[in-house]
């Protein structure tokens, strides 16, 4: 049943990952996206990450099952972080039945949807060169991760750096 007990009392329970979602993640002049970083989960827990091939090319096996919802999110670093879903692609609680194939979760880069936080890390009047710099997005009310991986960067020489990030809405903003 899929079930293990290992001595010290934990139980973990696994389910089969009997169904695939897949896609193809490009860059705005329709180029693929290698090593974009790909992540689901599924309304009842279940999470899977993987990355795309040269071609863009993703495949994830998750489990599927009466009601289950998926929802995908793919990141490029190299592009500002998480990238906008292609033209009237749904990548939000799709259904995962059992058994299924789902295809076309497609992502697809769109400068429009980034901007830029800029700084720098400064001690005793110098900049501090290769400081890791990472934006994570909050809830503007409550202070909670939104679960939208920002993006990260290191500083120059000179402390200077430059994120660029997805564009927040007006209940969201950035830690950096």
């Amino acid at each position: 049943d899929g079930t293990v007990t290992p001595s010290d009392g934990c139980t973990f329970r696994f389910r089969l990952a009997d169904s695939t979602v897949s896609g193809t993640v490009i860059d705005d002049e329709g180029a693929a996206i290698q090593w974009a970083s790909i992540s689901y989960r599924d309304s009842d827990g279940s999470s899977q990450w993987g990355s795309t091939n040269a071609t863009g090319d993703y495949l994830l096996y998750v489990p599927g099952g009466p009601g289950v919802t998926g929802t995908v999110i793919a990141s490029s670093w190299q592009h500002g972080g998480n990238l906008p879903a292609a033209t009237g692609v749904d990548v939000t609680n799709f259904p995962v039945a059992a058994n299924s194939t789902i295809t076309g979760i497609n992502f697809q880069y769109d400068p429009s949807a980034y901007g830029t936080i800029s700084g720098q890390v400064i001690a005793d009047d110098d900049g501090i060169q290769w400081a890791g710099i990472w934006a994570e997005e909050v809830d503007r009310e409550t202070g909670r991760q939104t679960g939208n991986y920002g993006n990260w960067t290191s500083t120059d020489s000179s402390g200077n750096y430059t994120l660029n990030l997805t564009k927040n809405t007006s209940s969201t903003c950035y830690d950096v």
